[in-house]
């Protein structure tokens, strides 16, 4: 029986440094993560390759939001390894499935969050 580790880390800022956000940030509250993908759904993104192959991955991609708390413009910081898929399937599941939660309008030039995703099969 496969057994499908799924998990969800949030960065916060933008791509770069702490001090980057800080320079790049405005006045508005950043917003927070309310709702992660769900396990289930993620599931069913699973790269086939991978799955047959018997191997997880990690993915990091940055976003910007919507003023209705979606993920917007996402796009792929890291994913190891490359070829399977794990970076496409990722930003497709986030982006359908995460809401944020304290924004005040669409991310402006600059703003996005970092989320990191970790693909591991047993």
């Amino acid at each position: 029986m496969w057994v499908l580790w799924l998990m969800v880390a949030v960065l916060t800022g933008v791509a770069g440094t702490v001090a980057a956000q800080d320079e790049t940030s405005t006045s508005r509250p950043q917003p927070t993560m309310k709702k992660a993908p769900p396990a289930d759904a993620m599931l069913k993104l699973y790269p086939k390759a991978a799955i047959n192959a018997k191997i997880g991955g990690e993915v990091i991609i940055t976003c910007g939001w919507t003023a209705n708390g979606r993920l917007k413009d996402c796009r792929a910081l890291k994913e190891e390894p490359e070829g399977y898929g794990f970076a496409d399937v990722t930003i497709r599941g986030f982006e359908a499935y995460t809401e944020l939660q304290g924004m005040t309008g669409d991310s402006g030039p600059g703003e996005e969050k970092k989320f990191r995703y970790r693909w591991t099969i047993e």
